[in-house]
């Protein structure tokens, strides 16, 4: 009798250890699909056989080119292009666009206004730093960015207005392993925006897997990873150390298949009528 509660003890407690998993698998799983960090065990990547193309003979270092930059948030466009910022500098005319308030509301005890104000305060900095004409912010949540209409149709109002000879983007086919859900959803507005207007002129898709063709950036490396310390409530103290490792092992990794010390790597596409004819 003894043998037998003692077994029926063993089972209940093996099915509640079971339960609980479950439940705690269940939390994680759906605290997943709440934050916007995205993980993939096998990323997407591009076509084994790629045309590569020397930047060079793309229009992004062309003197007086209208380039505009989309971003997800406050601090991409130090992160992905800090040093492509400082080579076009002297040259191209910049129209920035952040799509996000950078506002990262759905953290528990934040200030919400107070880090988007601070945030966008520090893209503006930088912005006069590197030469950028104009910056402006859409204001969608941080975290939630979605490829919704209205999103789309202010994009395409930019577009339109500004006229840019050469877009830069973040890719929405070939993105990292480790990826912001904003990041890809920021792609997909931008090429849905392309599309509608029938772009006709340069893409430059960012943070890819898939590169065709990558900016030298060598001399002009050390500023850049100055520049990212301009955005000091992300990037300060050990966490500004990590990130320059970080865009450093990439620069180099992207800089090393070109024969430079430092790259900025990206995957480039002709567009004419908003359709690609060459990538």
């Amino acid at each position: 009798m003894r043998r037998k509660k003692t077994v029926d003890n063993v089972r209940f407690s093996f099915r509640r250890v079971l339960k609980l998993l479950g439940v705690g698998l269940w939390v994680g799983y759906l605290f997943y699909l709440y934050q916007p960090i995205r993980a993939d065990i096998f990323p997407p990547r591009g076509p084994s056989q790629r045309e590569s193309r020397p930047i060079e003979s793309t229009g992004l270092l062309r003197p007086k080119a209208r380039i505009l930059i989309v971003t997800a948030h406050p601090d991409d466009e130090a992160f992905y292009l800090g040093g492509t910022l400082l080579r076009i500098q002297s040259s191209a005319i910049v129209h920035l666009v952040v799509l996000t308030d950078g506002d990262k509301g759905y953290y528990p005890f934040i200030d919400s206004k107070a880090i988007s104000k601070t945030r966008q305060g520090e893209v503006r900095t930088l912005a006069q730093k590197v030469g950028i004409d104009s910056t402006e912010f859409h204001q969608e949540p941080d975290g939630r960015l979605r490829p919704e209409p209205k999103t789309v149709r202010r994009l395409e109002q930019v577009l339109r207005e500004f006229k840019p000879d050469e877009v830069l983007v973040f890719d929405d086919q070939y993105w990292p392993r480790i990826s912001h859900n904003d990041h890809r959803n920021a792609g997909i507005v931008a090429v849905l925006a392309l599309q509608d207007v029938k772009f006709t002129g340069g893409v430059f898709r960012y943070s890819t897997t898939a590169p065709n063709t990558t900016l030298d950036v060598s001399a002009v490396w050390p500023q850049a990873q100055k520049n990212l310390g301009i955005h000091a409530s992300q990037f300060h103290g050990s966490k500004l150390e990590l990130i320059q490792l970080l865009t450093t092992s990439n620069a180099i990794e992207a800089g090393a298949t070109a024969g430079f010390s430092f790259g900025e790597p990206f995957r480039y596409e002709v567009w004419r009528d908003g359709k690609v004819i060459f990538r």
